[in-house]
């Protein structure tokens, strides 16, 4: 079990905590948005590219007491308002989030829409299993 903090970046610093089991598994993968290209009659490309690269990630966080995950929720649906605030998601050792194991994410936003629908699977007794979707811009 190991301890990862989510804290608000914009319009406030709430922060929310949450011990759970990762699964090492989490993954995530870079999207480059605003290019396109045209391949001409003589076989050249010609490309249009306006950046930037958003990483989407989903962090898997297993066996969350049923109390965190309550508070999870909520921090997700009344502090960071769903994609609206922008969070930090603590480093943790040997998870790679999406710039490395053990780096932490900054300026991250929720990355599932205005829905918490499959994000957070109650499992007995009393306990989560949740798959947080998340995004940052490659810098």
């Amino acid at each position: 079990m190991v301890t990862i903090t989510f804290t608000q970046t914009d319009n406030g610093s709430a922060s929310e905590s949450v011990e759970a089991s990762i699964v090492y598994g989490t993954e995530f993968s870079d999207t480059r948005l605003n290019q396109s290209e045209q391949v001409l009659v003589d076989g050249s490309a010609v490309v249009y590219d306006a950046g930037p690269t958003w990483c989407h990630g989903l962090l898997i966080l297993k066996h969350v007491s049923y109390a965190e995950g309550n508070d999870f929720r909520t921090w997700i649906r009344d502090s960071i308002i769903f994609a609206y605030n922008r969070f930090t998601i603590s480093a943790v050792s040997r998870v790679d989030l999406g710039k490395g194991k053990g780096i932490a994410i900054t300026n991250a936003r929720y990355d599932g829409g205005q829905s918490l629908k499959g994000v957070f699977q109650h499992i007995a007794p009393d306990m989560y299993n949740i798959k947080l979707p998340y995004r940052f811009v490659r810098s």
